[in-house]
């Protein structure tokens, strides 16, 4: 399987957009600079999430339609799958995803 690999610079630092030729499989938060800069290789997964990333930090977007398929274990994906529920604009504790996953003492994993 290849993946795609691009960069994008935000107010909160670079972040790192992987794809395969379907769905984001990756981001990463790198800061200032990324530890291991890979060689960009874009695809249209990666370029329509920069857009779409792009138009979220210029205050222009609220949702985002890409297709995810994140790589991790089955209580990421599940963490994962709750915090898409969260609405814009509105905080979750850890505590609370915790309790929305029927797991309360998860709130530290």
């Amino acid at each position: 399987m290849t993946l795609y690999t691009d960069y994008l610079k935000t107010p909160l630092g670079l972040f790192e957009l992987m794809a395969n030729e379907h769905s984001i499989v990756q981001t990463i938060f790198c800061g200032d600079k990324p530890e291991n800069q890979r060689h960009i290789k874009a695809n249209h997964v990666t370029n329509a999430c920069k857009q779409q990333l792009t138009e979220y930090f210029a205050g222009h977007r609220q949702q985002f339609d890409l297709p995810l398929a994140p790589r991790g274990t089955i209580f990421q994906q599940s963490v994962w799958r709750c915090l898409t529920s969260v609405p814009f604009g509105t905080v979750k504790y850890y505590g609370e995803i915790a309790k929305l996953l029927h797991k309360p003492r998860a709130s530290q994993a």
